[in-house]
């Protein structure tokens, strides 16, 4: 009976923590490397008897995908349609 307490304290553990993580996806500084986190979480949590993933887990999925793939969107436009090029940076060389 422990175990059943147990397995439903870690999935709805993992299921907010992927929740948190996708909202905090689209704050510049985690960005996309929370996104990535947050869809492990979510793919980590178990399934119920149904199948299905509590609807913390599959919204913090959904939020962390969608915020890598808005940055993978921004790339394919800003470098490979309006073709800018990546910054340069070079030793500065005194004279």
């Amino acid at each position: 009976m422990t175990a059943t307490a147990d397995d439903a304290d870690r999935s709805k553990t993992l299921a907010i923590s992927s929740l948190v993580v996708g909202i905090l996806s689209f704050v510049p500084a985690p960005g996309p490397l929370a996104g990535v986190l947050a869809v492990v979480l979510g793919l980590l949590c178990p399934t119920d008897h149904t199948g299905r993933r509590p609807a913390q887990a599959r919204a913090g999925i959904a939020l962390g995908a969608t915020s890598v793939l808005l940055l993978a969107g921004f790339c394919v436009v800003y470098f490979g349609i309006l073709g800018y090029p990546l910054p340069r940076i070079e030793r500065y060389h005194g004279e």
